[in-house]
């Protein structure tokens, strides 16, 4: 896995300019892929790169969508609802995406791995 490419594709994914203060999401992604892998897997797949970034930007995702539940604005009333808690099912459906595109790669199953609680 190259983690240079993978934060190029998570600086994608989130729409954050500077993908630098995620390394600590991008490199837990790449842990728990590294776990996930079987033995003998090719772990120069580009897939990898795209499955860490998702699983990077889920995690980015589902914190900013914790952290806006209820959004102030300039004179403390409340905003109406904010759309972060929007991105977290299409972060999630994108890892899921690259989950079964990496199956092939990997031990165990997916789904456990990312679910959110809301779906």
């Amino acid at each position: 896995m190259n983690q240079e490419k993978a934060r190029s594709i998570l600086r994608m994914f989130s729409g954050v300019a500077d993908v630098k203060s995620l390394d600590p999401l991008l490199d837990e992604a790449t842990a728990q892929v590294e776990r996930m892998l079987l033995p003998d897997a090719d772990r120069e797949r580009p897939q990898l790169d795209y499955l860490c970034a998702a699983l990077a930007n889920l995690r980015h995702s589902q914190m900013l969508a914790a952290q806006s539940q209820l959004t102030y604005t300039y004179a403390g009333t409340v905003a109406k609802e904010s759309d972060r808690g929007q991105k977290v099912p299409f972060a999630q459906a994108l890892a899921e995406e690259y989950l079964k595109a990496c199956a092939d790669l990997l031990t165990c199953p997916a789904s456990p791995l990312i679910q959110t609680g809301g779906q």
